[in-house]
């Protein structure tokens, strides 16, 4: 489906994202009546110290512009605005950032599993850092406890819920007496947020005092079992709009520019993410991870849920990952061996020199496993407020999108997504959203909605599509035939493939051409929402090409993985493998007589079978990988350029 633009508004715009390391600018202009993206560029971040001037790197980035389509932007270090006759300069210029920071907040509530658990769900709508959680529940003497956290922590905002409609009062008085004595001692005093019963408002209002400000919004759970977030979301975000982003370092200059407006990042890539799911009729989830941050955005069944992470990543945030996930999660990933000292070494490293790129093989690998715990994190808090939201598309953002190669970026995404059969009717689509587009597309919808739709619509959907993924459903048997797979490409040949459990089989299928999938599942497998062991079939043609055509894996959920490290190494290099995430070399058997292996949905870990074996028995070697990396550096493919 194609957009239908209405009489343009606006020529060309300019979008700037400032990140935590790099600034990319998106110079979007008319073609044929149609908003399209013309070119991008981007240059080191310049908003920190000692620069403390965001224009730096978008200056930097105009340059490249200016030299790419031989349009002039710039006069006199100063962007030409409005757009000339000559065709030069641009009507409007918006930002979007995810480096401006994290709001630091706490939570409280009556009970642990009611009102504490949707608050952490609203607390997550921004770039927010979780200082504490506190519940009533908890008794005297533990709560005591929480008065020295808060004040180690200083939150510059308290979300406090609890207590239905028409329901008792007093207990929301109690809490909001701790948090009025510890905002009378505050160096700085929290911003309050009171979202509990609403009879309950005055009482709290006076137990707080005037020692911080208090501001009122809906009940969370005015209910039981029915809670009404969206309006503390909603408030949450505009607080980090005029708190925190407002605030990044020279954010005056844009406005002196002309920057008609600054936005975070998430809110904006959320935008285009319900904009999708509404248009499309899609359950879309949206995942975006970087040095710093980490957001997975769902638009599922018309509502819209986020799990938003400010401190979450590979490089500023990889201490925060290891300290929330601990360091045999992160190494698990790691097909080398690598001790929780030198883990941690290494994650100090990063955050002392956020902008250096991975030097080898390891460090490469090491990204790719932080992505995973990251991403993981975020997904499961979107997962505990909605576990049984169906998805059918996923567009992976920042880093994800920025890997070696695309193959890596996906197995990231079905490492960490782990999604199951019944996420969608048949298929789940992945895409790669390398130029940044959904932020982007989501900061121009502020001023041009036309430009916003044609640029994610015509750019975004029609160019990043990475793989049509199949998971299998039902009790997988580790090294057990799964399902016969055949790929009947349009006016080519028939690709057919056996499945096995624990595997990931991928069947080419290039852009720009189509397909027809038939699956025959065994006995007790089903695909998608069919009844098991029934064969499906899609519509003739109806699978369109990608960047890596069409995959199934067939791994049991949940995906566990082997504790030996050999073993581990073994499976890890055969799934990179599968989808082309590191250069081709061959996979030796694991020895006989390995020790046990962890359970995975009942069963073991399959030792691999005759047909995965090369027949020359060569061993794998992490080094050698290394090395062949480290000979040629790679030159970056044209996945993803514009036809």
């Amino acid at each position: 489906m194609e957009h239908e633009p209405s009489i343009p508004e606006y020529g060309a715009l300019l979008v700037a994202d400032i990140g935590v390391d790099q600034t990319h600018v998106a110079l979007i202009d008319l073609v044929d009546q149609i908003y399209r993206l013309v070119a991008q560029a981007s240059a080191p971040s310049t908003w920190a110290p000692p620069t403390n001037d965001p224009m730096v790197a978008i200056r930097t980035a105009l340059r490249q512009i200016e030299s790419t389509t031989g349009r002039q932007l710039l006069q006199d270090e100063r962007l030409i605005m409005p757009q000339n006759d000559a065709g030069d300069g641009v009507d409007a210029l918006v930002a979007t950032t995810d480096a401006a920071g994290a709001l630091p907040i706490a939570v409280a509530g009556l009970a642990q599993h009611e009102s504490v658990k949707y608050a952490l769900h609203a607390a997550r709508s921004t770039y927010t850092q979780l200082v504490d959680s506190i519940a009533l529940e908890e008794g005297g003497h533990a709560l005591s406890r929480h008065l020295p956290v808060l004040h180690a922590g200083r939150p510059a905002v308290i979300l406090l819920a609890g207590g239905h409609e028409q329901g008792a009062t007093s207990a929301g008085q109690r809490l909001a007496r701790l948090l009025g004595l510890y905002a009378e001692y505050a160096e700085q005093a929290p911003l309050i947020i009171f979202a509990g019963n609403s009879a309950a408002a005055e009482a709290v209002r006076g137990q707080i005092g005037a020692a911080a400000r208090l501001e009122q919004t809906d009940n969370l759970l005015p209910r039981p079992q029915q809670p009404r977030i969206e309006p503390t979301r909603a408030l949450l975000r505009r607080l980090y709009r005029e708190q925190v982003v407002s605030r990044l370092p020279g954010a005056e200059r844009l406005t002196a520019l002309g920057c008609r407006r600054l936005g975070s990042r998430a809110e904006d890539q959320g935008l285009i993410t319900r904009f999708l799911g509404e248009r499309y009729q899609r359950n879309v989830l949206t995942v975006d991870a970087g040095s710093q941050t980490t957001a997975c955005l769902l638009m599922s069944e018309g509502h819209y849920s986020e799990a938003i992470f400010g401190r979450l990543g590979t490089r500023l945030g990889g201490l925060q990952v290891l300290r929330e996930v601990g360091a045999e999660a992160i190494t698990r990933w790691l097909p080398f061996a690598l001790d929780a000292r030198a883990l941690e070494m290494r994650l100090l490293n990063r955050a002392l020199r956020p902008r250096q790129l991975p030097s080898d093989l390891d460090d490469l690998l090491l990204d790719a496993a932080l992505l995973r715990e990251a991403i993981g994190l975020a997904y499961r808090a979107l997962r505990d407020e909605r576990p049984r939201a169906p998805i059918d598309l996923v567009i992976a953002a920042g880093l994800p999108a920025e890997v070696l190669r695309p193959g890596l970026a996906a197995l990231v995404l079905l490492d960490a997504l782990q999604p199951a059969g019944n996420d969608g009717d048949l298929a789940i689509n992945l895409y790669l959203d390398q130029f940044g587009l959904l932020a982007a597309g989501g900061a121009l919808a502020h001023i041009d909605a036309d430009a916003a739709a044609c640029v994610v619509e015509q750019d975004l959907l029609n160019n990043a599509p990475l793989a049509t993924v199949i998971v299998p459903r039902g009790t997988i048997t580790p090294g057990k035939q799964v399902a016969e797979v055949e790929l009947q490409v349009l006016g080519g040949e028939t690709l057919t493939q056996t499945v096995h459990g624990g595997a990931i089989v991928r069947l080419p299928l290039a852009r720009g051409k189509r397909g027809t999938l038939r699956i025959r599942p065994a006995a007790g497998i089903a695909i998608g929402q069919n009844r098991a062991g029934y064969e499906v079939i899609s519509d003739e043609a109806a699978i369109a090409g990608s960047t890596l055509g069409v995959i199934i894996d067939a791994r049991p959920r949940p995906l566990t993985l082997p504790t030996e490290l050999e073993e581990r190494q073994t499976w890890l290099l055969r799934w990179m493998q599968a989808l082309d995430a590191l250069p081709p070399l061959p996979v030796a058997p694991t020895p006989a007589g390995t020790g046990s292996q962890p359970a995975t949905n009942g069963h073991p870990t399959p030792a691999p079978t005759e047909e995965d074996t090369p027949s020359d028995g060569t061993a794998h070697d992490v080094e050698s990988l290394r090395e062949e990396l480290l000979a040629e550096p790679p030159r970056k493919r044209g996945w993803f350029r514009r036809r």
